[in-house]
């Protein structure tokens, strides 16, 4: 006979599960690698090489929210309470659009100008060393 004291045992019950996908918006297609988190917590997980997720999040959490990122997405929260246990939740991510500012690069055409001008720059900082 064994005695087993102050051990915790843990209860399948104690934890629900979270399944599913994660989705171009547009295309359908899966992202692959996409970041799931519970927000205000250390629970996170990826989506796999076919999109797919799963992630089990403790009892007491299963009323907080859903964080999920994807480089070049925008990062999209949902509620838990919204989410399926054990189901097939298909996530929708949005592509975020970030404008650049336009920018300019043009050199001298004289390349012997732009040695001097160069050479000018790397004698001014040796100077500034030796003072």
């Amino acid at each position: 006979m064994f005695l087993f004291l102050g051990l915790p045992t843990v209860n399948a019950q104690e934890f629900n599960q979270y399944k599913g996908e994660i989705l171009d918006s547009d295309s359908k297609k899966p992202l692959v690698f996409a970041t799931l988190s519970i927000a205000g917590s250390n629970i996170s997980s990826i989506s796999n090489a076919e999109g797919k997720f799963s992630l089990k999040v403790p009892n007491e959490m299963s009323t907080g929210d859903l964080v999920v990122s994807f480089l070049g997405y925008k990062t999209k929260k949902i509620d838990l309470k919204t989410l399926k246990k054990s189901g097939n939740n298909k996530i929708f991510l949005d592509i975020t659009v970030t404008a650049l500012s336009e920018i300019n690069i043009s050199a001298p055409k004289d390349p012997k100008a732009l040695v001097l001008e160069t050479l000018k720059k790397e004698v001014k900082i040796i100077l500034k060393t030796l003072q």
